[in-house]
């Protein structure tokens, strides 16, 4: 029996109509391009193998991406250091529950992450051309807390900048809940520590002899960041390196004398402090012979020397290099006359100058705390202060 009219013609022209038999020819023809499809077919699995091979080569070592940290469920609790409500080191840190911390991560997810990223690490879809870029908050890093520069940052600084903002940045003030701020702060203690196989820009030898250092003191789960470091030997072992002591200038002594404090904070701005090494200078040559001079016999000494290291470019601050601070890049000091000066608010500005002044900017600018006394730090505080007012 034939098949339905134009079934045939549907059927490659070397398959055999249903119920048909096919002749000798037909066999001949079919078993021929069977070998040939064959012969393709090993060829083809041949350069796949080929290909999968060459792949696996170059892909050594390399997995999948692991989960975006801020998208997995905060499940445990967490220990960070910590100081109380006097700045005073709390031995045994503060513990903050699973519940804060995945509350925390919501928050981050939807105020934060945008710039910050998903890992902490400052890569988010937003942060693309941004200047400064945002922080990566894996390290720990941070430039402007009330601690000595350098050092860890307290919960304190961290809600100040949450709350106010960084001027000149893309980093503005958040108006949420302190229940919500104070959860983000936490949270963002969780991110695993930047890991010694992501070297910054400019890193030097000593860095990598950092990375085997940590190795050597974490072999097992690698070092844990900042905040939820411990001490690893001694009495002392297995509880939290602290986070830095705050620092504090006292109250304003200039009050009702601000004429002198901007005069004494001139002198202080230009010679002893000598700010004038990486800022720009606000006296040219000859004013800074004069003010030295007249320091000079103010103090009963007598001096016919300019000022140490007048540099020839006065009105231009000088760059710090990428490999010369803990972020990477290159730093340009802020001209205290006109830029903006990233954690100096209007509404409190004599007090936040001084606060800078005397605890520094983090790995970029040396705490003066120590170096000079809280009656000098106000009046250079002053004194910056009628730099801008001008």
């Amino acid at each position: 029996m034939s098949g339905p009219k134009g079934a045939s013609d549907s059927r490659p022209a070397r398959c055999p109509a249903p119920d048909s038999a096919p002749d000798s020819d037909s066999d001949s023809d079919s078993a021929s391009d069977s070998d040939s499809g064959s012969a393709a077919l090993v060829q083809l699995l041949v350069a796949l193998a080929v290909v999968a091979v060459a792949v696996a080569a170059v892909c050594a070592g390399c997995g999948p991406e692991p989960h975006p940290w801020a998208l997995r469920v905060m499940v445990r609790d967490y220990t960070f250091a910590a100081r109380d409500h006097k700045g005073r080191v709390v031995p045994e840190g503060r513990t903050v529950s699973a519940e804060q911390l995945e509350r925390g991560r919501e928050a981050y997810l939807s105020h934060c992450a945008c710039c910050h990223g998903l890992n902490g690490d400052g890569r988010g879809r937003c942060a693309v051309d941004l200047d400064p870029p945002p922080r990566d908050l894996r390290s720990g890093n941070i430039k402007f807390g009330a601690v000595r520069s350098g050092a860890l940052v307290n919960d304190d600084d961290l809600l100040r900048i949450l709350r106010h903002g960084l001027s000149g940045t893309a980093m503005r003030g958040w108006h949420l809940r302190d229940s919500d701020l104070h959860a983000v702060i936490q949270f963002i203690k969780t991110f695993p520590a930047l890991p010694c196989a992501e070297p910054r820009s400019g890193s030097e030898p000593s860095e990598n002899e950092a990375c085997r250092q940590q190795l050597s003191d974490y072999p097992d789960s690698g070092k844990p960041n900042a905040w939820q470091q411990t001490y690893t030997w001694g009495d002392k072992k297995g509880l939290p390196r602290p986070t830095g002591a705050v620092v504090r200038v006292g109250a304003d002594p200039w009050k009702g004398r601000e004429p002198a404090a901007i005069i004494e904070g001139e002198a202080l701005y230009h010679l002893k402090a000598e700010c004038m090494s990486c800022h720009p200078a606000h006296l040219d040559e000859e004013q800074l012979v004069a003010l030295a001079r007249r320091r000079a016999r103010a103090s009963r000494r007598t001096s016919d020397r300019s000022p140490p290291d007048i540099r020839t470019a006065l009105g231009e601050p000088v760059a710090l290099p990428a490999k010369d601070n803990p972020y990477g890049l290159e730093i340009v000091p802020p001209n205290l006359a006109r830029d903006p000066l990233r954690s100096v608010r209007g509404d409190s500005e004599l007090s936040d100058l001084a606060r800078l002044i005397a605890s520094g900017v983090g790995g970029i600018m040396p705490a003066w705390d120590e170096s000079l006394t809280a009656h000098e730090i106000w009046a250079l505080s002053y004194y910056v202060q009628s730099l801008r007012d001008d």
